[in-house]
Parts: structure tokens; sequence; C-alpha cells
């Protein structure tokens, strides 16, 4: 359960608000960073305290890749997999990543430093592929030399590099 301090600070901020749902994302975002992620719990916690139907605290959950409904790794990283990025590499980058850590999409590594995903979106569309780690955007991933547009897998090892 998470603490009466956070509680209370979700309260201030529903209280303000002239529709208390609109304090989800604020309540979801400290419940996450108290606790690491959003329990099942805490979810019909939220919904009772807002005064919404649990399944809308889902939408939300299900909607914004930040918010966490299960432990994961120290860093996630997602893989943005919509149209602009498919036809820049992600797939090449998707699989070099699953390789190198030795797991497969949706899984954390064993160390339980790097969770894998897959984004919809990540809103780089012109910097394509790009990668989300954490709050931190990637998108120098593409060797641009010889006029061509190939994943730099030695700029992918970098970046796991750092992580690791």
């Amino acid at each position: 359960m998470i603490s009466e301090k956070t509680q209370k600070k979700i309260e201030s901020i529903a209280s303000k608000l002239p529709q208390r749902a609109a304090a989800m994302l604020s309540a979801l975002r400290l419940i996450q960073d108290e606790i690491g992620h959003v329990p099942p719990e805490e979810r019909e916690w939220l919904a009772g305290k807002l005064g919404v139907s649990p399944a809308a605290v889902e939408a939300v959950l299900s909607f914004y890749t930040l918010f966490r409904r299960e432990p994961e790794g120290k860093y996630t990283i997602w893989v943005c997999s919509t149209l602009p990025c498919a036809l820049r590499g992600c797939e090449l980058l998707m699989d070099h990543l699953r390789h190198a850590l030795g797991i497969r999409e949706g899984e954390t590594s064993p160390d339980r430093r790097i969770t894998l995903k897959r984004a919809e979106c990540l809103g780089g569309c012109d910097r394509a592929p790009v990668v989300q780690v954490g709050e931190d955007y990637h998108d120098v991933l593409l060797d641009l030399s010889l006029g061509t547009a190939k994943v730099s897998f030695e700029r992918v090892e970098a970046l796991l590099e750092k992580l690791t």
C-alpha cells in the first residue's frame, strides 16, 4: 500500500480540480514513483479515491507507456514500431536487442536491469527508428554513411553498454 504521505498528496491534487478524475495522471505517477509500478490493489484504491471505475484506471495505464503494471527492470527499452520506424529498421533493431539481451519482447533480463518492450508510437517519426529508455529518447541509431540509412549496431551496443 502506498504511504500516507502519497495518499495525502493525491487527495490534495484531486481536491483542487473541478473533477477528481482529472488527477489520475498525477496520482498514477506518484504511486509509481513510490512503488516502482502500479499494482492491482493501488489501481482499485485509486479508482475509489477518484470516483471512477477500475476500467477507467486500466484505460489510462494501457494508453501511456510510462506507466508500469508489473515490476520491470531498472531500465525499460521501448522500441517504436509504427510505420516510419518499421520502414527504417525497427524489426532489425528489436531482433538485435533480443539477441544481445537474451530475452524476448516483454521480458526482463535475469539481472533485473533491462526490460524490452515494443511501443506503438514514440512520436519521433522524423528520427526513426526511435528507442526510449526511461524518459530519454535515442534517435541516433542509424548509420547514414554512403547515402544509406541502416541500423547502426555499434550505436545500439554503445547504448546497451551505458545501461549495464
